[in-house]
Parts: structure tokens; sequence; C-alpha cells
């Protein structure tokens, strides 16, 4: 396994009056051999307050479906954000995508990021 970390840039952003939204979300654990329960070490950093949601996506032909969510409503503060998130058991052998969005709490402007596709295998077989 490449021990190389999967960097995804900003997908989508909003702007304001005050200024640029900012957030990055970066996926830290390699991706290039991904199995049901392996941990992923995902962090993000914002410049200001959001409402956060996370998930964990499913590429589709028209776009991307919610797999899993993980969290909802979120307040996180500007700065540094991180989660270890464990492999959901999803239908192998498809492409999947970490997927973080917000709204600023009081105004109605937000942003999204989705992160590389990867590849969940399925089971790992190395491991009995």
């Amino acid at each position: 396994m490449r021990n190389a970390a999967i960097y995804a840039g900003l997908l989508a952003t909003a702007f304001s009056a005050l200024g640029h939204a900012m957030v990055n979300l970066t996926i830290v654990s390699p991706v290039d051999d991904v199995h049901f329960g392996d941990h992923l070490l995902v962090e993000w950093a914002t410049d200001r307050t959001y409402s956060l949601e996370f998930n964990f996506v499913k590429k589709e032909t028209w776009g991307w479906s919610v797999a899993e969510a993980f969290f909802d409503g979120r307040i996180a503060k500007a700065g540094e954000g991180n989660i270890t998130v464990i492999v959901p058991r999803v239908e192998p052998n498809h492409e999947y995508a970490l997927w973080l969005s917000g709204s600023e709490i009081d105004e109605p402007h937000g942003y999204a990021n989705l992160t590389k596709w990867f590849v969940v295998e399925g089971e790992d077989m190395n491991l009995k």
C-alpha cells in the first residue's frame, strides 16, 4: 500500500458580503486499498463558524447518494477539526468519497466539499 495522502481541493465555494468562505477537506490516510472497517483520518480547516454535515457518499451515474451520514448540524468554530471515520459496510467495488457541507449560522450562505473518489474493496482477506 502506498503511503500517500489524498488531498481534496475546495470544490464548491460560497461568497458573502464579508468575504470568501473557506474550508479545506483532507483525507490523511492512504485510500489506495480501502476495506470495510478501515479507519480513515479526515481533517478540515475553516475560516468561520459553520453548521456542518458530513457524509460517506457513493458515486452514481447521475451524481452521488449518501451511503452513511456521520453527523448533521454539528457547530464547528473557525479553525481546524478532524474525525476518524470507520469505513461502513457498503456495496463493494464501487467508488465512494467523503462529503462535508455546511452553512453559516446567521447567513443564508454555505459551502460544500467532496474528496477524491476511492474504491471500497470489501472484506480485507489478509485479516482473519
